[in-house]
């Protein structure tokens, strides 16, 4: 009877020191996010503690805490309140902490500071569809007016998310108050949406444009973000010119060359089975360029009916 007593005394021990190591591991990760947070508070530039990201366990924990920092009377202490939110979310790969993640995030569109709304935007356009519910892409649609600020990134944003009703309330905007960058990207955002009118709008204006830097770096993203084929198939045309109408990234060299290596970037992570792929850093995953051009001018050839990735901004 001895022997059974102490074994139970020494499980429930084991248990309670088990348990109570998990709840002080626990309350070190906030007790870390508080200490950055009054660093922040105090104007100071601390390094960001990326330990707090490492147990993904506690990551819902740090996203509650978070949320008694986004009123902070002090505009740059809310700011790394979204900002930590945005680096938890990217690194978590639970579609519950993502959701989570965004539902704080779109708290921030609402902020008075102006340069937070366009913080905020930013990092919602990192998150894939499936990760927003669909109350948090009303929440979106819902801050949508004219003289909001960044408005040309949230039209951007709300075509992005299919929200509901979004063709109608972008439609119905009034084009005389938007200026010629905001009407532009109201086009984009109707034409991700499908709205035929807007996608032929969009084709008529680019046929003629011939290629060059501000095309390859300005115009193809754009074009690519609507994911319409007749819309992409200006940017294969880039890709099949012979034209060197770009210059290289070489500041010290006056050598041109073709803009297809350019577009070659921009849609390789957007074309599904692209035999072309790109490193978290956005460059291509290949040594020998001239060859992943010509897979890619190749890939298109064999492949008129690809299909078009929506699932990411």
């Amino acid at each position: 009877m001895r022997c059974t007593n102490f074994t139970k005394i020494t499980a429930v021990f084991v248990f309670l020191t088990a348990f109570t190591a998990k709840v002080g591991f626990s309350q070190s990760k906030v007790k870390m996010l508080d200490k950055y947070m009054v660093q922040v508070q105090k104007d100071n530039h601390p390094p960001f503690p990326t330990a707090l990201l490492q147990d993904s366990k506690q990551h819902m924990n740090l996203l509650k805490q978070l949320d008694s920092y986004k009123k902070d009377t002090i505009a740059h202490v809310r700011a790394k309140t979204f900002y930590v939110a945005k680096r938890i979310g990217n690194k978590s790969t639970n579609s519950e902490i993502k959701r989570a993640t965004i539902d704080l995030l779109i708290r921030g569109l609402k902020d008075n500071d102006n340069s937070i709304r366009g913080q905020v935007i930013q990092a919602l356009m990192q998150f894939e569809l499936a990760h927003f519910s669909e109350d948090a892409k009303r929440k979106v649609l819902s801050g949508l007016e004219t003289g909001v600020p960044h408005l040309e990134e949230l039209l951007k944003l709300i075509g992005f998310l299919q929200v509901e009703g979004a063709t109608h309330a972008l439609q119905s905007m009034d084009n005389s108050k938007l200026s010629k960058e905001e009407q532009w990207s109201l086009l984009l955002a109707l034409a991700r949406l499908g709205d035929d009118n807007s996608i032929e709008e969009i084709a008529h204006r680019v046929e003629s444009i011939p290629a060059n830097d501000d095309v390859a770096e300005v115009l193809v993203p754009d074009l690519i973000y609507t994911r319409q084929v007749p819309l992409i198939a200006f940017v294969i045309s880039i890709l099949n010119s012979d034209k060197t109408d770009c210059t290289t990234t070489d500041p010290d060299s006056d050598q041109k060359m073709l803009c297809g290596y350019r577009v070659l970037e921009y849609l390789a992570p957007v074309v599904i089975d692209f035999p072309i792929t790109i490193g978290s850093s956005g460059d291509l995953l290949t040594e020998d360029y001239q060859q992943a051009l010509t897979t890619a001018r190749i890939w298109f050839k064999s492949n008129s009916n690809y299909k078009l990735r929506n699932t990411i901004f």
